[in-house]
This record gives C-alpha cells, structure tokens and sequence, in this order.
C-alpha cells in the first residue's frame, strides 16, 4: 500500500497531453503515459534492468492505446515480474490490456478502462477487424488466467466503441480490481466547461448549474431517465466568430464515445451532436439566453 501511496503522490505528472509514450521511475515505481508506439517494450525492459526494480513494485498508467504487440509485451514483463498496476484518469484499448497484468490491480474510482477488438485500417481510411491480432489477444488473456467469456467481453467492441468496465461487469467476468478513492485534487469532477452566458436548458436544467452567468458542465453530465453521460474531454477555442467547444461523452446506453460540438455566435448557443436516428446525420438543438 506503501506504494500506490507513493505514486498518487506525482499523478498530477501523468494529467499532461501527450502522443509518444513517455516512462520513467519516481521512488521506483514506473509510470508509462501517452501511446504506446514502436520501441517502448524495450524502453520497459531497460527501466526495469537499469533501476533493479523488484516484485511488487507499481506501473502507473495513462494511454489511450497504441501498437498492440508492444503493450502485450509490456503487460507480460508486469506478470512475469509479479508488477501491480494503477490506472489513472483513463487507460483504455492496449493500455487496458496492459493494466489486466497487475497482481493485483487499482484504480482510482474515476479513472475510465475500456477495452475494444484490434483493428486494421483499411487503404480507404475505414476499419476492420484484424483477426490474427485478437487471436494474440486472446492468447494473451488466457494466459492471464481470464476465461472465454471475459475474453470475448474484451475484444467484442469494434474500433469505434468501447467497452466500458463498470464493479458489475468487473465481477460478472471475475475481474479482479481495488478500487482506490481519487486524490482530490486529481478528481475529474474538477473538469469544468464554463460558458459566457447562462442557457437554460436540458443542460443547465439537469446536467449542470447555471450560475453568476456562467453553465457549469461536470463529470456527472447529463441524466435523461435511466441514461447517463459523462464527460470525459473538452478543449476551448476562441476564434473571430466567437466561442466554441469540442467535448466528448461516454453516455450509459452507447459503447461509442459521443462527441458535441457547441458554439455561440449571436448571442446563441447552439450544440451539433449524432442524430440517434439519423445514420451519419447530425442533431442540432439551440439554446437563447434566459434567466431562470
């Protein structure tokens, strides 16, 4: 315990955007954050050789995925060095496989694990299943200890969804996973987006407060009946015409990520989001200021 103590301590370290994978050791723990790319299992083996890091030390991770081989290796060097894992703020795709190799495993309690199947992309910009690599997959799971049906959990998502792993489906798959508070000031309930002017609407009225002029959008999003989405990124852009936001949901009856654009122009807030009937089409919705 003495351990994930420790690296809970420089977290905020791995909260910085990146592409390549970057690792290093901090009181002999290794952190890994950003893609994993060509290289880095060699990367790993030589922390591990050049700071003589033995059984039970913690690898910290952050990654939205990358080359599939490179992080398998990776995730059988934990095992093999008897390793546990954390998963911080979001490790998903490879990174998610590589957390599986912890004995044992953590997670804060808002950090996002997702698992979908590897993928190919096509010479025309689209996808397809790549079924030699989540063969790899598979073996790698087993080998892992994990049974067929939590294999097939893994690897059913195509490259445009996620499986999210959520206590229930951690124990309907045996999944074994601690669950560790999230350090305050690394709590994605910090996450805010803040808009010039307050919009009453389905947002302000049931995913965020409208307050001293501004819309308030947290972690806990929107709640419309039993459907739920979270927020989990958003980028700023101030432009000549105004205003305007990129965020990304997780919604509870969706493995795809959701992804809004909105914008003011005129005084108007307008939101372009999927059409959920429309297929390809999109859905835009506009919010006039109004007082409550």
């Amino acid at each position: 315990m003495k351990t994930l103590l420790l690296a809970a301590t420089v977290v905020a370290a791995l909260t910085t955007a990146t592409h390549a994978a970057e690792m290093w050791v901090k009181d002999r723990d290794i952190y890994i954050r950003g893609e994993i790319v060509e290289g880095d299992f060699d990367q790993f083996k030589k922390l591990v050789a050049k700071y003589k890091l033995p059984p039970g030390r913690t690898v910290v991770l952050k990654s939205d995925g990358g080359i599939e081989a490179e992080g398998l290796n990776i995730g059988l060097g934990i095992r093999s060095m008897r390793y546990q894992t954390l998963a911080v703020d979001q490790c998903v795709s490879v990174c998610a496989l590589m957390w599986l190799a912890g004995k044992p495993r953590y997670v804060f309690d808002e950090t996002a694990i997702g698992f979908h199947g590897a993928y190919r992309k096509k010479d025309d910009g689209t996808t397809e299943a790549a079924s030699v690599s989540n063969a790899y997959v598979g073996g790698y799971l087993a080998k892992l200890g994990f049974g067929w049906d939590a294999i097939a959990y893994m690897t059913q998502a195509s490259a445009t969804e996620m499986e999210w792993l959520d206590s229930a489906t951690a124990k309907k798959y045996d999944i074994q996973v601690n669950v560790l508070p999230t350090p305050k000031q690394y709590s994605r309930t910090n996450t805010t987006v803040e808009m010039p002017q307050a919009f009453w609407g389905e947002w302000c009225g049931e995913g965020g407060t409208c307050t001293k002029g501004f819309m308030k959008v947290t972690k806990a999003g929107n709640t419309e009946g039993s459907v739920r989405c979270d927020l989990r990124g958003a980028k700023h852009q101030q432009g000549e015409k105004g205003d305007s936001w990129a965020l990304t949901f997780k919604c509870s009856d969706s493995r795809a990520m959701v992804e809004e654009q909105w914008f003011i122009d005129d005084g108007v807030l307008t939101l372009m989001f999927p059409s959920p009937v429309l297929k390809d089409g999109m859905r835009i919705v506009t919010y006039h200021p109004k007082t409550r």
